[in-house]
């Protein structure tokens, strides 16, 4: 991502594009290429992918017996799993390294914006292909109705924030609370009716396999190269985003 600031570069200050052009070229080609995954892992994929099947064929009865029994403290955890959350951390990691210069922080605050708008994104559009009506809905738990049920954007989002930080602070002791709060939030959306076991499963494993390879790439995608140039009339200003 690149900006500017007021009037147009003197002469001289056309310079500085090539760099900013290809620092976020080269961001955007690492985080892809993190998404991408290997042939050692198509296995694990493929087994996540029909686990995930197999528990829509099971998961109405056992949905409903956790919303029934559940405790009610669950339901808290939800606004965790809303899409601001994402895009609040992003902003708010982004701005802090910014001012500070802190490329690290700025560059995980670029990660959980990637995540949270791909697992937006995603989510939707299976929603969409797959039409699973909702708990409360008729026909409950069934695909091709319309519906939204499968898979959950709550534990998605939950799960792309949770992941990022997993991802982007391997040095920290005890980050398996991130986990642990996403899937929080992910049970409170059963618990509330609004999902099957196998929706907010699915929902899950998309945010977690974007924030955590997105947060890990981060690590190493800290440039931010920022000039200041100062023209006859104007000063102008060119960040690009690490």
């Amino acid at each position: 991502m690149a900006g500017a600031l007021v009037a147009p570069p003197a002469a001289g200050q056309e310079a500085g594009r090539p760099s900013v052009v290809a620092a976020v070229k080269a961001r955007l080609e690492q985080d892809l290429a993190a998404l991408v995954p290997r042939r050692q892992e198509a296995p694990k994929l493929l087994a996540g992918v029909a686990g995930v099947w197999v528990l829509t064929r099971l998961d109405r009865g056992p949905s409903r017996d956790f919303a029934d029994g559940a405790p009610g403290w669950l339901t808290s955890l939800e606004p965790l799993g809303r899409f601001g959350v994402g895009n609040a951390l992003g902003a708010s990691f982004l701005a802090v390294g910014l001012a500070t210069g802190e490329k690290k922080v700025a560059s995980r605050g670029v990660a959980f914006l990637e995540a949270n708008l791909l697992a937006s994104w995603l989510v939707a559009g299976l929603q969409n292909l797959t039409g699973r009506a909702r708990p409360w809905q008729a026909h409950a738990g069934d695909f091709g109705r319309g519906g939204s049920s499968f898979p959950s954007a709550h534990a998605a989002h939950a799960f792309a924030w949770a992941g990022v930080l997993w991802g982007s602070y391997p040095e920290f002791k005890a980050r398996w609370v991130f986990p642990v709060l996403a899937s929080g939030v992910a049970l409170s959306r059963v618990k509330e009716r609004q999902h099957f076991f196998a929706d907010v499963a699915a929902g899950a494993g998309i945010g977690w396999w974007l924030g955590s390879r997105l947060g890990a790439s981060a690590v190493g995608a800290n440039k931010l190269p920022v000039a200041v140039m100062a023209g006859p009339k104007a000063v102008f200003v060119r960040v690009a985003l690490p």
